[in-house]
């Protein structure tokens, strides 16, 4: 399975705590973007094993892509959802992730003084266009799952640990390993202006495979613009 660049999701484990950002959007009102079309979402879930590795696993970025798509289509009123583009061609597909990946970079860039400053890809434009249609939905979930005994061990690493940080330095924060993290990155692109309408991203303890932890996120990320 095609994935993210390496460093994108580096990016998104080591910058992302559990919160939702601010609402990023240009001078379009919520009530104008309707007619959404939902492009295919980017899954990709990682798994510690036992020696410490994380490895991105096929299985279970599958069963997080196909719960994301459930629980966006509950959202299906709320956000006009009204069609999907779907890429079946392969080295168009490969076009398409790599343009997302840069959108996105660029959308956490702190030096992007407005959202709608950065523009969309050609071929992200000519797939709305193609439809006849204005607005886009790209979704891109990043996470990890520790096995049992992954997170056994991190348990029990983390005992010393804390004990040793709070004699040096009192007070300090505790390492808490935690089980499972998912990260939930939602974009709405404007073929008519060529730009970014909505930009948000939350995260949470919880595994991307769980929808309850999906429908969570999708509601915090909408919460104040749709409804």
């Amino acid at each position: 399975m095609k994935t993210l660049s390496t460093l994108f999701v580096v990016l998104v484990f080591i910058l992302d705590s559990c919160s939702t950002t601010e609402l990023l959007t240009s001078d379009v009102k919520p009530t104008e973007v309707i007619d959404l079309q939902y492009f295919e979402p980017f899954s990709n879930v990682y798994l510690f094993d036992k020696r410490k590795n994380m490895i991105q696993n096929d299985s279970l970025s599958i069963v997080s892509k196909q719960l994301l798509n459930e629980s966006v289509q509950e959202f299906k009123n709320n956000i006009s959802l009204t069609g999907t583009i779907i890429v079946t061609n392969n080295t168009i597909k490969q076009r398409l992730e790599k343009d997302i990946e840069y959108l996105y970079m660029n959308a956490n860039d702190i030096k992007v003084l407005s959202i709608s400053s950065i523009r969309i890809t050609p071929l992200i434009d000519s797939l709305l266009e193609a439809n006849n249609k204005r607005f886009g939905l790209i979704i891109v979930e990043c996470g990890y799952i520790r096995t049992n005994r992954n997170y056994r061990n991190q348990i029990a690493v983390s005992v010393p640990i804390n004990i040793l940080s709070r004699v040096i330095v009192p007070g300090s924060p505790l390492y808490i390993p935690h089980k499972a993290y998912s990260a939930l990155y939602v974009m709405i692109v404007d073929a008519e202006q060529d730009n970014i309408a909505f930009y948000r991203k939350t995260s949470k303890f919880g595994a991307p495979t769980d929808k309850s932890v999906i429908t969570y996120q999708l509601n915090k990320i909408f919460k104040g613009y749709y409804f």
